[in-house]
């Protein structure tokens, strides 16, 4: 994943042979189980809220939410079924733990889940 806040970047890909040019306010993603590129737009506050302990989603798909709470709390996620219908989750997480996201999350999106340590199971 990149974003970009300001001037312009190209990025070149190895494995799809393409090159994509970002302006500001875009964010490419890949997304590897599907072998795509994806460029979104992406508010400063998506792209930089980290480094003020601010989690962040705009109409956020489901493994875009799933690889950003991966690599926010250093947990690995595995899943059980899918959701019913396709996420566009939007919320503002601030200095929260892990078990409070999910359980906001699970009440929007209908799911279950158990926390194990590092190892979370979401269940749909």
């Amino acid at each position: 994943m990149v974003s970009l806040l300001s001037g312009k970047v190209k990025i070149q890909t190895k494995a799809l042979d393409e090159s994509y040019i970002l302006e500001p306010g875009q964010q490419l993603q890949y997304i590897p189980t599907e072998k795509e590129i994806k460029i979104l737009k992406v508010t400063t506050e998506t792209a930089i809220g980290w480094k003020d302990g601010l989690l962040s989603f705009k109409n956020a798909g489901f493994s875009e939410v799933v690889e950003s709470l991966e690599r926010w709390y250093g947990v690995n996620i595995q899943v059980s079924g899918k959701p019913s219908k396709a996420w566009k989750l939007s919320g503002r997480y601030e200095n929260q733990n892990l078990d409070l996201v999910l359980d906001r999350m699970s009440f929007i999106e209908n799911f279950n889940y158990d926390i194990n340590k590092k190892n979370i199971h979401l269940k749909f």
